[in-house]
């Protein structure tokens, strides 16, 4: 599933799926990142995070202990999306993560469910991580699909009043390491 692949001299660890391929952000991955960031179906449902393309660049490729974004590329190599495990807390054991498929005729193809699966085999076989969470729209039954196929449950909810005045259900989904035990989806997720 894992490996490094040298570039430049420097070791980039790479995270290799069924149909996608997880690589570090390059700085010629950010212009798409960027343009991604403003199509209003993506931040529907993602949320924007960035307002300048220096501030995109910053947090792209400039990893720290609290995060770490990685690029989704098909495994021809086309750039499709990306996501990212962030609020990483090694002391307790959790982490969440974002992602999303930029490339619209990509969609419903079970790409982010492999990324998703991807990730957290990785992160639960090589670090410390017991849970990773993230949170949701309840009303992008897509993603929750996604997040469902690979073991991940609703364990809270809070509604919320957005910038345009809508009232949003946001819900906060967990997988626990020890939850590949219980046959989510069929997927195992490491030890312990």
């Amino acid at each position: 599933m894992s490996f490094c692949r040298e570039r430049s001299g420097a070791k980039l660890r790479v995270l290799e799926g069924e149909k996608v391929r997880l690589r570090p952000v390059e700085d010629d991955d950010i212009p798409k990142l960027v343009e991604w960031e403003n199509d209003a179906d993506i931040v529907r449902w993602a949320g924007k995070q960035f307002d300048t393309v220096e501030d995109a660049r910053e947090w792209h490729l400039k990893p720290t202990l609290q995060h770490r974004t990685f690029a989704i590329e098909l495994l021809d190599g086309r750039l499709i999306g990306e996501i990212e495990v962030l609020n990483i807390t090694w002391k307790t054991g959790t982490a969440e993560i974002r992602v999303f498929i930029g490339e619209k005729d990509l969609w419903n193809r079970g790409l982010g469910e492999d990324a998703v699966s991807t990730l957290v085999k990785a992160y639960f076989a090589s670090t410390s991580l017991k849970e990773i969470f993230l949170r949701v729209d309840e009303e992008n039954r897509r993603a929750r699909r996604c997040y469902q196929k690979v073991g991940f449950r609703t364990e809270g909810r809070v509604t919320c009043r957005w910038e345009d005045g809508s009232r949003r259900t946001i819900l906060l989904m967990k997988l626990r390491k020890t939850d590949g035990s219980r046959k989510h989806a069929g997927k195992q997720y490491g030890g312990g």
